[in-house]
C-alpha cells in the first residue's frame, strides 16, 4: 500500500471547534502509514484564478516537496470549495468536486507525475464525504494510539473514493445531457430547414386545381430549395458526430446520414422528411439510454 499524504486547506478545521492549531502548526497526524497536513485558506477576497495560480499551487508544491517520500506517496489535496475554487458555486453540482486541470498543473510544477487528486469540499456533512471524515480528526489527533490514526487515514482515503464514485456518476449524467442537447439542437435545425418546404408543397397541392401553373412554379421552387438545403443538413449532422457514442447512437446516426442521401421525387418528400425526423429523434434519445 502506498504511503498516504493528505493536504487539507480549511480554516474551520484549523479553528477552535476542531483542532485549535497555532499559526505555524500544519502537521496534524504523522505516522508511518501517512501524513495529514492542514493548511490555511487563501484570503476571501482572492479571485478564483489567483487562489490557485498565485497562492495555493506554490503552497502545496512546497508542502509536498518537504515530505521525503512524496514521489512514492498517494497524494490527496482538498480545499474548502468557496475560498479555493469559488467559481464552482455557479455550477449545479454541490457535492465534492474534483479538479483535473489543477492536478495536471500541479504535476507539471512538481516536474514529476504522481498519484494525485485535488478536490473542493463544503463544510457540510450532508454534501461532503470528505468533510464527514475530516471533522472526526478532533477525536483522535492527540491520541497516542497509532492504529486509531492509521484507521482514520484509511477512512479518509475511503471518503475520496466515495466522492470519486459520486463525481463520476454526475459527470456521466452531465456528459449525456450535453450530448442530448447537441443532438436535439441538430435535429431541430435540420428538420427546420425542410419543414417550411413541406408546407409550401401542401399549398401547391391545394391550389393545383385552380392554378396549375402557379402550383408547378411552387413545386419547382421547393425542389430547388431542397437541393440547396441538403448539403447544409449534411453538414449540421456531421458537426455533431462527436456526440454520437454507443452502438445504438452510431446506428441511428448512420441511418440519418443515409436518409439525407436518398433520392426522391416531390410526392415522396413528406414521407422522406417524417422518416428523417424519426431517425434524428431516435439518435438524440439513444445517448441517454
Amino acid at each position: 500500500m502506498p504511503h498516504r499524504l493528505f493536504v487539507i486547506i480549511s480554516n474551520r478545521l484549523r479553528g477552535p471547534k476542531y483542532l485549535s492549531l497555532a499559526d505555524n502548526d500544519i502537521d496534524v497526524l504523522v505516522i508511518p502509514e501517512g501524513l495529514l497536513s492542514v493548511e490555511k485558506e487563501p484570503a476571501d477576497n482572492t479571485s478564483l484564478g489567483d487562489a490557485w495560480t498565485i497562492i495555493l499551487k506554490n503552497t502545496i508544491v512546497k508542502r509536498i516537496r518537504s515530505h521525503a517520500e512524496w514521489e512514492q506517496s498517494s497524494v490527496r489535496i482538498a480545499g474548502h470549495v468557496r475560498t479555493c475554487f469559488g467559481a464552482v458555486q455557479e455550477q449545479t453540482w454541490r457535492r465534492d468536486r474534483r479538479f483535473h486541470e489543477q492536478e495536471a498543473d500541479l504535476c507539471e510544477e512538481l516536474g514529476h507525475s504522481i498519484d494525485v487528486q485535488i478536490w473542493g469540499f463544503h463544510h457540510e456533512p450532508t454534501l461532503s464525504h470528505i468533510w464527514t471524515v475530516l471533522r472526526q480528526v478532533r477525536k483522535i489527533w492527540k491520541d497516542p494510539n497509532l492504529e486509531l490514526k492509521a484507521n482514520f487515514l484509511a477512512d479518509l482515503e475511503g471518503a475520496f473514493q466515495r466522492a470519486q464514485e459520486l463525481f463520476d456518476n454526475a459527470s456521466r449524467r452531465d456528459n449525456k445531457r450535453e450530448k442530448w442537447e447537441t443532438l436535439s439542437l441538430a435535429k431541430h435545425e435540420i428538420v427546420g430547414l425542410f419543414d417550411p418546404l413541406r408546407i409550401r408543397l401542401e399549398t401547391a397541392r391545394e391550389i393545383s386545381r385552380e392554378d396549375l401553373q402557379r402550383a408547378e412554379k411552387i413545386r419547382a421552387e421547393v425542389k430547388e430549395s431542397i437541393e440547396l438545403k441538403l448539403p447544409r443538413a449534411q453538414n449540421l449532422l456531421g458537426d455533431c458526430r462527436g456526440s454520437v457514442v454507443g452502438e445504438q447512437a452510431i446506428e441511428w446516426f448512420g441511418k440519418a446520414s443515409e436518409q439525407l442521401k436518398v433520392k426522391f421525387d416531390l410526392s415522396q418528400f413528406p414521407e422522406w422528411l417524417n422518416q428523417l425526423d424519426t431517425y434524428l429523434h431516435k439518435l438524440r434519445n439513444s445517448v441517454t439510454e
